[in-house]
């Protein structure tokens, strides 16, 4: 989302067209789930695919490309990679044609045009029989407050531990307190594959609470939706909970996020504007 966010804006800016690399989701990496491409469930966005283009050779031998369309008079392309987490500026001056290479994973790159970005990612909404309908009318009805407990990978895998961490007990016990400081009448869902740990860590009888479950795989996005529709937020360092809260048009939005988005020290991930400044850091 962050990439399609941060290219759509690009594509905006230029009034260029959209074209979507895709190859990577069919390669399998050792220690990360399988991914696979979903932008498909926003009706808004209208896809149009492309060959990879690095290894169909459109930007592998750029040098030598680069000089036959100077020649023939088109315009050069280029590739953008992304040198660290934090905004670059430069990305504002490139133009088309580019390849972006990179996470993209700030507002920043999107945010003159983020009217248009919150169009594109509008949920298609639940049928009739969905079960998730009673939840989302639970949500609508309370003064809510979305939890999103990221363990599963960040957990199983000791080398996404080790990259990513985990958002242990006191991080979401602290910002529940935050919140129950600030209205005593809130009610806390939570959004995870683990309900059991959120069960034994994080449920007391001080407040309200709904674990949401069920939503796994390709109906993933119902939980987004579901989240995007809180209130509040208490978000995990995880992509997932960032756009359940960005996505959120609450009039009283007020969002906590981890101190720090990444437990690896790699000076590419850090510092980073991963977290917009209108966010509580805990």
């Amino acid at each position: 989302m962050f990439q399609y966010a941060a290219a759509r804006a690009l594509s905006i800016k230029w009034q260029e067209k959209l074209l979507f690399d895709t190859s990577l989701f069919s390669n399998q990496y050792p220690n990360v789930d399988k991914r696979a491409y979903a932008l498909d469930i926003f009706k808004n966005i209208k896809p149009r695919f492309s060959r990879s283009f690095l290894s169909g050779g459109f930007y592998m031998h750029s040098r030598w490309d680069n000089r036959i369309r100077k020649i023939l008079g088109a315009r050069t392309r280029k590739v953008l990679r992304e040198e660290a987490h934090s905004f670059n500026p430069f990305f504002n001056e490139i133009t088309a044609p580019v390849l972006l290479e990179g996470y993209w994973q700030t507002e920043k790159y999107f945010k003159p045009f983020e009217n248009i970005i919150r169009k594109d990612f509008e949920f298609p909404g639940f049928e009739q029989s969905d079960k998730n309908n009673s939840i989302l009318n639970d949500i609508l009805m309370n003064e809510s407050v979305s939890v999103h407990v990221r363990r599963g990978d960040y957990v199983n895998y000791g080398t996404e531990n080790k990259f990513y961490g985990v958002c242990d007990k006191e991080y979401f016990q602290n910002a529940i307190q935050y919140f129950l400081s600030i209205k005593n009448d809130l009610k806390f869902y939570f959004f995870s594959e683990d309900a059991a740990w959120i069960q034994s860590h994080l449920i007391s009888d001080a407040f309200s609470a709904t674990i949401v479950t069920g939503n796994y795989g390709q109906e993933s996005w119902k939980d987004m939706y579901l989240m995007s529709n809180c209130k509040y937020h208490i978000i995990a360092n995880s992509s997932f909970s960032w756009w359940g809260a960005w996505l959120s048009t609450s009039a009283s939005k007020r969002v906590v996020s981890p101190s720090k988005w990444f437990k690896t020290d790699d000076p590419f991930y850090e510092p980073n504007d991963v977290v917009p400044g209108s966010w509580v850091r805990m």
